[in-house]
């Protein structure tokens, strides 16, 4: 009796986190995020990092696939400094797994077309402007709390673009930040 009692109590406890973390839909048919985080550049400015925000959407295209896009802007912090200023627009496959009963870990690539500004502040001189349009591509990694339509997590996105050849600067660039969403 103990026995068949145990079982029991095993098995209302573990199906629900079992039939969860086998969700073939762990974002649902689709999500909207909203990011915020910190940025770094590679190279260019003196002081190369920053802040950017961004907005996501995704679409479920198969088991665990989502396709979707991006656009952010990600700004250099620099007080009488060069600055630097790229919006990337992104078009991102991801894959999605659900692990345990509300987590979801993701990661995917795309490709990116950003606008570069390079701002170089130049003391006895006039300011110079220089802007581009730059191809790139990312890699990235997220780690999503989902609670029913809500979700927060961490994200992570390495980001290589061509070389701004005008003033010589790298806008690849590395973004880590929280993100806030809904899933339909």
């Amino acid at each position: 009796m103990k026995k068949s009692v145990l079982v029991a109590v095993f098995a209302l406890v573990a199906a629900p986190v079992a039939l969860h973390a086998q969700d073939s839909a762990p974002l649902g048919k689709g999500n909207v995020s909203a990011k915020f985080g910190y940025v770094v550049f590679s190279e260019g400015a003196d002081e190369d990092d920053g802040i950017y925000l961004g907005l996501e959407g995704y679409g479920r295209v198969a088991r665990n696939v989502y396709l979707g896009a991006e656009v952010a802007a990600a700004y250099s912090m620099a007080l009488f400094s060069d600055e630097m200023t790229l919006v990337p627009l992104e078009v991102d496959a991801k894959y999605a797994r659900g692990v345990g009963s509300n987590f979801v870990v993701a990661g995917g690539v795309g490709l990116s077309y950003s606008w570069a500004e390079y701002h170089d502040v130049r003391l006895l001189e006039p300011n110079v402007t220089s802007d581009a349009w730059l191809f790139g591509g990312q890699i990235f990694g997220d780690f999503v709390y989902r609670i029913s339509w809500f979700d927060f997590g961490i994200s992570a996105k390495y980001q290589l673009t061509q070389d701004f050849e005008e003033v010589g600067a790298d806008f690849s660039n590395l973004r880590l930040g929280v993100q806030l969403g809904v899933v339909f």
